[in-house]
């Protein structure tokens, strides 16, 4: 079995090859698998997904989730601005958000920068990719400004 439908490394089985495998069995139905990204190849994930467009004949669709960098546990979905201010959070929820704020720069553009050259000088990196998490556009692009700017100067 574990060769027809696919299995992770901790040994459940990967809901993306579950699905290719019901896919032929159904026509009515969407099939949006959960592919967690943090521990998958994108190549695979992408492969998979094909896969699963194709045997479906076009009703695949993706739910992505990424898990704790450092646990590899906790995946939740990404709320909308309003959800996230009304949400009341349980201890659990508050350990995960701090977990992902603890493995990440939040600051001023200087400070920002400040732990961004330290990483390079840790790691002696040739190149850093920078993500910014905002739920609107214009922010995000606002922050990669100010980085550059202030990163411009050093």
């Amino acid at each position: 079995m574990a060769s027809t439908i696919g299995w992770t490394r901790s040994g459940g089985v990967w809901t993306p090859s579950v699905a290719a495998r019901v896919a032929p069995l159904t026509s009515r139905i969407g099939l949006v698998p959960v592919a967690t990204v943090t521990h998958t190849e994108p190549f695979h994930v992408s492969k998979a997904l094909a896969t699963l467009d194709y045997v479906s004949s076009g009703r695949a669709g993706w739910r992505a989730q990424v898990l704790s960098i450092r646990t590899g546990a906790g995946a939740i979905e990404f709320p909308t601005k309003r959800e996230a201010q009304s949400h009341e959070w349980d201890d659990a929820e508050r350990a995960l958000v701090k977990d992902r704020v603890d493995t990440q720069f939040v600051g001023s553009p200087g400070a920002v920068a400040r732990r961004l050259q330290q990483l390079q000088e840790a790691t002696d990196a040739d190149e850093l990719l920078i993500t910014t998490i905002t739920h609107e556009h214009a922010d995000r692009v606002r922050s990669y400004g100010l980085l550059a700017d202030i990163w411009a100067d050093w």
